[in-house]
């Protein structure tokens, strides 16, 4: 005599969006969780349910750490022209009537800042969203952060700048290996599929 199971569980596969051992399904901060890949070990591209890869958690901690270097550098602007003032320099140029042509420069050198700025945030912000010039964008200003950090040591608004450089630098490091670096190729590899 065979038994009539009335659960819908007895002999069919369970139902989308359910959990076969019973319960909810599984959800992470309120979305369905990521598979596809070996994304279970942290090793392959994340896929959502939709089929789209999403950005690896690596990628959105190395925007994070760009976007801190940001906020550092524009502490860093802030306190820089009351660190100037201060200088013997300063004094110097003042005496001889040469501060404005000393603000004219420094203005001039905090505006170009402001823009490199600007590009970082945006770069990171492209570079969450998958697009390949906003890492490239990236390196090249760590790069050049990288040449200048030799004489950052020198004052209070060149050690917090330096701290600022050396996030850039770890943030760019990150979106370029491990996790991040496949998710990229990944995404080249959607985008033209005659890379493969």
């Amino acid at each position: 005599m065979t038994e009539n199971h009335d659960s819908p569980a007895g002999n069919q596969p369970p139902q989308y969006g359910s959990n076969p051992n019973g319960g909810q399904p599984q959800y992470q901060g309120g979305q369905p969780q990521y598979q596809g890949g070996d994304a279970g070990n942290g090793h392959g591209p994340l896929q959502n349910q939709g089929g789209d890869l999403a950005a690896p958690k690596a990628v959105h901690t190395a925007a994070r750490l760009i976007y801190i270097s940001a906020a550092i550098s524009v502490i860093s602007l802030i306190i820089s022209p009351f660190v100037f003032m201060a200088t013997d320099e300063y004094k110097t140029l003042a005496d001889q009537g040469q501060a404005a042509y000393a603000w004219g420069f420094f203005s001039a050198g905090a505006i170009f800042s402001l823009i490199v700025i600007v590009l970082q945030l945006l770069s990171a912000r492209a570079a969450t969203r998958g697009k390949n010039w906003g890492r490239i964008v990236l390196l090249i200003l760590a790069i050049l952060s990288l040449l200048g950090l030799g004489g950052a040591f020198q004052d209070a608004p060149g050690i917090i700048g330096a701290i600022g450089t050396i996030l850039l630098i770890i943030g760019t490091i990150m979106l370029w290996v491990g996790q991040s670096g496949r998710w990229f190729k990944e995404l080249k590899q959607r985008r033209n599929p005659m890379n493969r």
